[in-house]
């Protein structure tokens, strides 16, 4: 139970007093680490998991998933998509740390990577604690009612409560790196931007190679095939 409280407790700090948390002089001795950063997550996710087995099992549908499909892949089967889904983000997460980092290196920024990684992931204290697994459970219950004027309403309620969870993530991440890095809000700011634009940039251009060798190329030479079979 205390751990549960002290999670919560480091969440809530991180969300509602950022440039407290991460400028008290405590900060590197008690969170500062990849591994203490890397299992505030590991427990985020967790919490995000539960939720949404919780909406499973009262009959709820994952946010964004179609229930028929749900229905069809089954709960293992999402769980490992969760799993993967997880581990890209953390990977990611990552590699803007990473980014952000080396465009931080140059001048008299402080801080060692396990630093940026460590900000990048507290962060996230508003989606992993309590945005998130309100969206899973809520979401999936407001689905069910879809067709209601007021379910709609409150869906769209929470949609907009989301979309500022993100913004206020990004706010977060610049303050938590000013204050451990030393360095201005515009160049921590300059430093998380490139970072996700960079990581954007790859997997679109990823996404792109792959449907045009997987997708595109096989029906262009079976559509080809076909009409040299019509006309033969």
């Amino acid at each position: 139970m205390e751990k549960r409280k002290r999670f919560f407790s480091i969440a809530l700090d991180a969300t509602l007093h950022p440039a407290e948390f991460f400028g008290k002089d405590g900060f590197e001795a008690a969170h500062e680490g990849i591994g203490k950063a890397l299992i505030f997550q590991l427990k985020g996710w967790a919490l995000l998991g539960a939720a949404f087995i919780v909406s499973v099992l009262f009959g709820g549908t994952f946010p964004g998933i179609d229930s028929d499909v749900q229905k069809q892949w089954g709960l293992a089967w999402l769980a490992g998509m969760i799993l993967l889904l997880v581990a890209f983000i953390i990977g990611n997460l990552f590699v803007v740390s990473g980014i952000s980092h080396l465009i931080l290196r140059p001048g008299k920024a402080k801080g060692r990577f396990s630093t940026t990684f460590s900000v990048m992931s507290y962060s996230m204290s508003p989606a992993l604690a309590f945005v998130g697994p309100a969206y899973v459970i809520l979401g999936s219950v407001l689905d069910k009612f879809s067709s209601q004027m007021w379910a709609s309403f409150l869906i769209a309620l929470l949609s907009i409560a989301f979309t500022m969870t993100l913004s206020w993530l990004m706010v977060i991440a610049f303050v938590g790196l000013s204050e451990r890095c030393g360095v201005s809000l515009f160049r921590a700011f300059i430093s998380v931007f490139i970072g996700i634009l960079v990581v954007n940039v790859f997997w679109t251009a990823a996404a792109n190679v792959l449907t045009y060798y997987l997708v595109t190329l096989p029906a262009m030479d079976l559509t080809g095939a076909l009409n040299g079979t019509l006309t033969g």
